[in-house]
């Protein structure tokens, strides 16, 4: 037989050979995985059951791993994490509040480099700033690093029943007849959107329109802050050194001082002779009222919509966090999960591709997102006009907060001394001392 004819029949097998190989390695590939290897997940929020399609998914791809997911006792979460951590005992995946990450960052591995482009051309940093919310870029990038991906996006929003704002118009035009109806039906029957509604909803209605002004109403702290940020109050330094909300700097050009205004405005529906006045110091839960039909309105984070659904016997009314009338700065103040590494974390690489995989995964995500009503942290190319949580989600803001626990302590403090009398820039003032000793120590250590 010709050699030439034998040369091309070994080229043509070996392409056949080669081809076999491909189609069979072909299509989705899995990741060798040493048997015996573990992720340890940590979470105080969300159940294992949430978490389900995510893991088999993810050990679908890698044979041989196995993760176990924990669900923590919010209320000692904190502690038993760093407990747990310092002793090498905590979890590879951390899923932590956003508000810890600048008390926390000490604890955390970084991104290894190039882990979210699918190209692998972008950086870490760059490649998050593009596909995430901006406030979330605030929260996990430190020093152009990468240390927590968002799971999810929470705002602050306002619950409403609308039944009874309804009333309110139907006795207000009954007892005035010659007061302004078309006003009045707009202000009444349609979701408030500004702070302005809200006190003209308290002038026309009264008593228990809106639960707020005291350290008692669920979110306290979190809704002074927003106020305080809405009226153009700096929280901290750019450095961090020390904070700022207690100074005349508006960061909007307005009145000075705002974070003590902003004091004296959320007080003010719980003094007594204020035109405001709409709640009484002695009540305990905003939710609890609202639930009850105690009171008209009130403020919290979606967070809460699932439960509020169960405990109403129906979807609750809700819009979004009121603002500024005629602002050109919306401030709308974000709390929610972010998934993290810590340094202690034995198999670091594999714990940030299971969280890359997982706040990737559109299918897990939507549903995920949807049972909880949470909003998607990633930036919304096609957004709707008439969803708050889109628009709530892309000018959310946070603020270097040291210890969060201790801060809502000292917020919670500075509203119960302001309602007792006490002047509030003096209030602010040594609200903001205390924050800053807080922050020394952080940057100290």
């Amino acid at each position: 037989m010709d050699k030439r004819y034998i040369i091309i029949g070994a080229g043509v097998l070996l392409i056949i050979v080669l081809l076999i190989l491909v189609l069979t390695m072909g299509g989705k590939s899995k990741s060798k995985t040493a048997v015996g290897s573990k992720l340890i997940v940590w979470d105080s929020v969300d159940n294992q059951s949430d978490f389900t399609q995510a893991i088999q998914d993810f050990t679908n791809n890698h044979p041989g791993l196995d993760i176990s997911f924990v669900k923590k006792d919010p209320a000692t979460y904190e502690t038993d994490s760093i407990n747990a951590i310092a002793s090498g005992n905590g979890p590879d995946v951390w899923i932590i509040p956003s508000n810890w990450m600048p008390s926390q960052l000490d604890k955390l591995a970084a991104m290894p480099a190039k882990t979210l482009d699918p190209k692998g051309k972008k950086d870490n940093a760059s490649y998050f700033q593009d596909t995430f919310v901006p406030v979330t870029t605030t929260d996990s990038i430190a020093n152009g690093q990468v240390y927590g991906v968002p799971l999810n996006m929470d705002t602050l929003s306002l619950y409403y029943n609308a039944d009874t704002l309804g009333n309110c118009y139907q006795t207000y035009i009954q007892a005035h007849p010659s007061a302004d109806a078309q006003t009045l039906n707009k202000l009444l029957n349609n979701p408030p959107a500004t702070w302005d509604d809200i006190t003209n909803i308290v002038k026309y209605c009264g008593a228990n329109m809106i639960a707020l002004g005291t350290s008692q109403v669920e979110q306290a702290s979190d809704i002074l802050t927003a106020m305080m940020m809405q009226d153009g109050a700096q929280m901290n330094a750019d450095d961090f050194s020390a904070a700022l909300f207690h100074t005349s700097t508006n960061l909007f050009g307005g009145a000075p001082y705002p974070g003590a205004q902003a004091l004296t405005f959320f007080t003010s529906f719980a003094k007594s002779g204020d035109p405001h006045n709409t709640w009484s110091p002695n009540e305990k839960s905003a939710y609890d009222d609202f639930v009850q039909g105690k009171v008209a309105m009130m403020i919290n984070y979606s967070q809460i919509f699932t439960q509020l659904t169960k405990d109403l016997g129906n979807q609750p009314n809700v819009t979004g966090l009121p603002q500024i009338t005629k602002t050109s700065h919306p401030v709308d103040v974000a709390n929610y999960q972010i998934m993290t590494v810590p340094k202690s974390s034995q198999n670091a690489t594999l714990a940030w591709n299971f969280i890359k995989a997982t706040t990737a995964d559109a299918s897990f995500l939507g549903q995920y997102l949807s049972q909880k009503h949470l909003e998607n942290p990633y930036q919304s190319k096609n957004q709707d006009s008439s969803d708050y949580n889109q628009a709530q989600a892309a000018e959310a803001q946070s603020w270097h907060n040291p210890d969060p626990v201790k801060v809502q302590s000292i917020f919670n403090n500075a509203i119960d001394q302001n309602l007792s009398g006490q002047n509030s820039q003096t209030v602010v003032e040594s609200a903001a001392a205390q924050v800053t000793t807080l922050l020394a120590a952080l940057k100290g250590s």
